[in-house]
């Protein structure tokens, strides 16, 4: 497996970790963008496996929302460039699960480099409202595990 030695002290179990050469050719069709290849922790194993294992229509229990409020003019910009440098700095935050039929157990990290999604959205209505509804339209955004956000 590849294994960045940045991510050592996350992932000590990943220098035992191995993948055979088709195992790592599918991973890298599907993520061209794959950076490293690392066992899951048991914690990503055991919430992973309860996401997959709900049906379609169930809500899942971790996925979790968290609202901020900010106040003033917002420099979208420059909140993109933020969000950019944080995952590019955490590695796992670019973790997607493997597929289970390629690397059952194995999380995939993604470069750095890829593209943040800042969606603006257009609300109307009182801040409750809108609050709701921002809230209810993410609820309903299905959640592929192995593609991430």
């Amino acid at each position: 497996a590849l294994v960045a030695a940045h991510e050592a002290a996350l992932y000590p179990e990943a220098a035992s970790a191995t993948l055979s050469p088709t195992q790592l050719d599918e991973l890298v069709q599907l993520y061209p963008d794959l950076e490293d290849v690392v066992p899951l922790t048991p914690l990503q194993d055991g919430l992973a496996f309860e996401s997959i294992a709900l049906s379609e229509d169930a809500l899942d229990p971790y996925h979790v929302q968290m609202v901020f409020t900010f106040e003033g003019q917002l420099d979208l910009p420059a909140m993109e460039r933020a969000w950019a440098q944080l995952i590019a700095r955490h590695a796992v935050l670019r973790l997607v699960l493997a597929p289970a039929s390629i690397a059952a157990g194995m999380g995939v990290i993604r470069s750095g480099k890829a593209a943040v999604d800042g969606t603006i959205i257009e609300l109307t209505g009182t801040k409750a409202q809108r609050l709701a509804q921002l809230k209810a339209d993410d609820l309903a955004q299905p959640f592929n595990l192995e593609q991430g956000p």
